[in-house]
């Protein structure tokens, strides 16, 4: 049986204080806790793939196995689902009292058995010495952190040491005389029954039961041993109960059972639940609404004021969706900060009325650091069945038309057929773009780049141009959104610079000027920490110079400035490639995070360009190419189409530019042989 690092029951196993055992029917060990080494002396490496007995010494050995052969032929439960007081075997050979407790769960319907194992050896010192030495006999129980409590006939209680008083929250006096059953939840009242069988039928052996007992707080997890022995003072027979509080076992074990299906940070349920949920009470003929909302640039926020705070922030998100859902609606969490919520739907305007009062609400102010800070919010509306019949596709229906949202800048979009033929669209381009980077379909041609003083060509941006077979010519910016949100990026980052490379080499090779070539990088590649290394590796396998290379960046990495994204552009730097802000000007960020960037170049948008023919748009661009000036880059504009635009560029100190006044993109054989 495989466990990942994450899974919920490995991190049980890993911060378990008690031994802990995973067995299969054959008896072989399957996983332990770390603290096998420290009880039994044993690393994890030498209990896996060996018998359970290796832990158990003679005569007891084969009994671990006879019960669970005996339980899976029989249904014989003698060991299952109790604990009981045994011995283990440590690696020396030396042997010490324990409390064993096993229980079973199934892993694709095979049956497995996991056995907590408690070391009793300081409490057994500690019961040795109450025999051999009265007078210290209190003082030694009531140190002790295990329950201890004696019970008469009618089961109430004639001693209870003082890790027992505390946790129930009572004194000495308060306890003496009263019966068990007043301390333990409904649930484990029925448990005592089998005590008072004990003390009819004069058994002496261990009798093992767990208690939930009520506690000052929350309910305590209590697993207990009794035993028959003679009062000493009275002659009468009691029972003398050992108790181990197992609460943090119990709750680490609901835990995890609790994140299966529920968000950590939000405790909203996932997707799979909900859906499972709904499937399980939605009405035959009702009809359902799935309102999908996301938060505008919740990203400012992380950056601001960190991440801690980002999740504060949807997790109030969350509490006030949740004080606006109706009866029997159910709040999921999608991932990242996208939340969604599913109702009985009343017709279309009291749908449409519900999502807007929900954003009504989540656009009131969020108090951060004693600040009131605004949040714009998206959302969109599938409806089942009349968007579609399968439940499990609403969640889909629901957030794309919240893109379609984003995309018209509205605050409410509803699923429409043309957003439905829209997100096919989008389904067959992300399937298509696949297709084409393993066949090798997707062309790269290269845009000039010209020195504004010399007017000389000086460089070339790799630009992505493709031509499916069926749809004709592609545009990037078609296929590029769905680059980004497919998550292709890497691979198509990849794949152009695969390209490029081998363009720059036979540049070398064939004797001409080797101009550098810039490559568009999209966020998520350069954020990977193995971005750095892969482009080392590329131009020492083909012997080129960094020189040959450029990569360019967009805004959005700038709000969202990783460890991984400063430590690339820092190490790129040193290394010689130079790096250029792309677009800039059309994201979010402000002029002054130019001076926190470690970057070569500043390229101004072709729509700033446009804007020159206006005083106030000239302006801006001068006031970008000083500021650019004064952190030391040199600046490219975009777009550039015509002579009076470069004029003017010139003058207000513009360094490069590119656009179709001198070339579009050409081909690699075109830009090569094209010339001002």
């Amino acid at each position: 049986m495989k466990l990942g690092k994450d899974d919920p029951l490995s991190a049980v196993l890993r911060a378990a204080a008690d031994a802990v055992v995973l067995i299969d029917k054959s008896g072989i060990i399957q996983q332990v806790s770390q603290s096998m080494q420290r009880i039994f002396g044993y690393a994890p490496s030498d209990c896996v793939g060996n018998n359970v007995s290796m832990l158990m010494p003679e005569p007891d050995r084969s009994a671990p196995d006879r019960h669970i052969n005996s339980y899976l032929h029989t249904g014989n439960a003698k060991i299952i689902g109790f604990g009981r007081r045994t011995t283990g075997c440590k690696k020396t050979g030396e042997t010490f009292p324990m409390h064993l407790s096993v229980g079973e769960f199934q892993v694709d319907g095979e049956s497995y058995f996991v056995g907590i194992c408690h070391d009793l050896t300081d409490h057994f010192h500690a019961l040795a010495d109450l025999e051999r030495a009265e007078k210290r006999y209190k003082d030694i129980i009531e140190s002790q952190k295990y329950f201890i409590c004696r019970l008469d006939e009618q089961l109430r209680l004639t001693f209870a040491n003082a890790s027992l008083a505390t946790i129930l929250g009572k004194s000495y006096d308060e306890l003496i005389g009263v019966h068990l059953a007043h301390f333990l939840a409904e649930g484990s009242v029925d448990s005592t029954k089998e005590l008072h069988n004990a003390l009819s039928s004069h058994r002496d052996d261990e009798i093992n039961l767990k208690f939930e007992m009520r506690t000052r707080r929350q309910p305590t997890h209590a697993e207990w041993s009794f035993r028959r022995v003679s009062n000493n003072v009275t002659g009468e027979l009691e029972l003398q109960g050992l108790g181990v509080d197992v609460s943090d076992r119990e709750h680490a074990l609901l835990r995890a059972e609790f994140l299966r299906d529920h968000d950590q940070l939000t405790g909203l349920l996932r997707v799979p639940a909900l859906l499972d949920h709904l499937r399980a009470t939605a009405k035959p003929s009702e009809r359902y609404a799935f309102l999908c909302v996301d938060p505008d640039r919740l990203t400012q926020v992380n950056q601001r004021y960190g991440y801690d705070v980002g999740n504060r922030v949807i997790v109030e998100i969350a509490r006030r969706m949740n004080s606006l859902l109706p009866e029997a609606g159910l709040i999921g969490r999608l991932g990242g900060d996208e939340l969604i919520m599913v109702f009985e739907a009343s017709g279309r305007d009291g749908t449409v009325g519900l999502a807007n009062a929900v954003l009504n609400k989540l656009k009131k102010p969020y108090t951060i650091n004693d600040e009131q800070y605004r949040l714009d919010f998206k959302a969109g509306i599938a409806l089942f069945p009349d968007d579609n019949s399968d439940l499990g596709r609403l969640p889909d229906l629901a957030e794309a038309a919240m893109r379609e949202a984003k995309s018209k800048n509205l605050s409410l979009a509803l699923f429409t057929d043309v957003t439905h033929q829209r997100l096919l669209r989008t389904i067959a381009l992300e399937q298509a773009l696949k297709n084409a980077l393993a066949a090798g379909s997707i062309d790269v041609y290269l845009q000039p780049k010209i020195d504004l003083a010399t007017k000389s060509k000086c460089g070339y941006e790799a630009l992505a141009r493709w031509h499916h077979c069926e749809w004709g010519v592609v545009s990037p910016g078609e296929f590029m959104p769905v680059v980004e949100a497919g998550g292709l990026g890497p691979e198509f980052d990849r794949y152009i610079l695969r390209k490029v490379v081998d363009i720059a080499c036979s540049m070398r090779s064939s004797g001409e000027e080797p101009l550098p070539i810039a490559v568009n990088i999209t966020g998520n590649h350069f954020a990977d920490s193995t971005f750095y290394d892969n482009i080392v590796h590329k131009l020492s396998k083909y012997s080129l110079p960094p020189s040959a290379l450029e990569l360019e960046i967009t805004e959005g990495m700038v709000l969202e400035m990783t460890a991984d994204v400063a430590s690339n552009l820092s190490r790129l730097k040193k290394l010689g490639i130079k790096v250029s802000l792309d677009d800039f000007g059309t994201g979010y960020s402000s002029l002054s995070y130019l001076k926190k960037l470690d970057v070569d170049e500043l390229k101004i948008d072709k729509s700033f360009i446009d804007d020159l023919i206006d005083p106030k748009g000239e302006l801006v661009v001068k006031s970008m190419i000083g500021l650019a000036k004064a952190y030391g880059m040199s600046v490219t504009a975009e777009g550039v189409e015509t002579e009076w635009q470069a004029e003017r560029l010139v003058r207000l100190g513009c360094d490069l530019a590119q656009g179709y006044l001198f070339s579009p993109a050409l081909t690699e054989r075109g830009a090569r042989e094209w010339t001002p």
